[in-house]
């Protein structure tokens, strides 16, 4: 989960017809099953934490077209566990998997399975095999202890399910959902709330949607003439995104102050106007000082991150006084949810002016 997450603290599904075939997972080939199969969708490995102790067998993954991934041989640990990656390839749906250990064989097919966050109306909805659970879990925490809220939800005979949430959701809340067959084998996905972040004097705009699915944004100037547009895509994995505007010639379009960012194609409420951000970093003071602009839809803070060769080394969440968004403190002196660390010259800051629901807007500078 990300450090920053003070800032996240951290949608209809719309998903088309899907095989029939693929809603039920093929069962074990043998009845017993002593190497099964953990996996999670988006991800490029397999492993497992329940198979017997030093135990040899062959691995062989294969696409849902029935192309070869990978034919290993593997061997378990003393402690049962094991995990291959694959180089090029991710965990689909209808991915094969095969363990044969001596004369017996465990075959699992990855299930339909998937999570949307609707932040709008504090739901969770998706796909699983018709009439089985999926395990419910949410993955924030306060930056002391973590959510210990969990639910279990049942999809209907169209693999459809849904499940509320008892507490508001907000950009960026992580989720996940666990499915398990009855020879042992598990799915999971992982998934986030929406959110967008577009970056001042910049064409960029990050920000996580569902997993795997595609929308377009839009960038209007301070007239609400369509400047530009940008195609999105979720990360097969936890939804994360990074794109940029272009405009109806083709060229990037940066983002300027007073621009409104409409991605209602996200949230319905994923809309609002950019504010002007104002910073400047002093190393010989490790002070950072600033404001975000007090527009509509500020939360009057920003969240601070310190990157040095590119490593992310420091972060302050919640600087500002929660009205004009004005902030000045040192990052040798923060609070206990941040991470102190001294101002070189050259470090690159990323200012996150936090507005609602956690949306950003955000402004790249480097200290002197």
């Amino acid at each position: 989960m990300s450090t920053r997450l003070i800032s996240r603290i951290g949608a209809a599904l719309g998903f088309g017809s899907l095989l029939a075939g693929l809603l039920v997972p093929a069962a074990a080939a043998a009845a017993s099953s002593p190497t099964p199969f953990d996996v999670w969708l988006g991800s490029n490995c397999v492993g497992t934490y329940a198979a017997p102790a030093n135990e040899m067998f062959t691995l062989v993954w294969k696409d849902v077209h029935g192309t070869l991934v990978a034919h290993q041989s593997v061997t378990t640990d003393a402690y049962g566990d094991w995990q291959f990656c694959s180089t090029g390839h991710v965990v689909n749906t209808g991915d094969t998997f095969k363990a044969t250990a001596g004369t017996t064989t465990n075959t699992f097919v990855v299930p339909v399975l998937a999570l949307s966050v609707n932040r709008v109306h504090d739901r969770l909805t998706g796909l699983a095999p018709a009439g089985t659970l999926v395990h419910i879990h949410c993955d924030i925490t306060n930056g002391f202890e973590p959510c210990i809220w969990h639910q279990r939800a049942r999809a209907d005979i169209n693999g459809k399910w849904s499940q509320s949430v008892p507490f508001p959701v907000i950009g960026g809340y992580h989720f996940d959902i666990k499915w398990k067959s009855d020879d042992g084998d598990s799915a999971s996905v992982y998934g986030q709330a929406p959110y967008v972040t577009p970056e001042l004097g910049t064409a960029k705009v990050s920000g996580a949607y569902d997993d795997g699915k595609s929308a377009n944004l839009f960038l209007y100037d301070a007239s609400m003439t369509l400047k530009g547009t940008a195609s999105i895509t979720g990360d097969a994995y936890d939804g994360s995104f990074g794109a940029k505007f272009i405009d109806a010639g083709g060229h990037t379009v940066n983002v300027a102050a007073g621009d409104t960012i409409d991605a209602t194609a996200l949230a319905s409420n994923a809309e609002f106007v950019i504010p002007q951000i104002q910073a400047t970093a002093v190393a010989s003071t490790d002070r950072v000082s600033g404001s975000c602009e007090n527009t509509p839809s500020s939360l009057g803070f920003a969240n601070v991150s310190l990157y040095r060769t590119g490593t992310l080394v420091g972060w302050a969440n919640g600087e500002g006084d929660g009205n004009g968004g004005v902030f000045d403190f040192s990052f040798r002196h923060l609070g206990p949810f941040d991470n102190e660390a001294n101002v070189k010259v050259g470090d690159r800051l990323v200012i996150d002016c936090v507005q609602q629901d956690l949306d950003g807007a955000l402004l790249t500078i480097h200290a002197q």
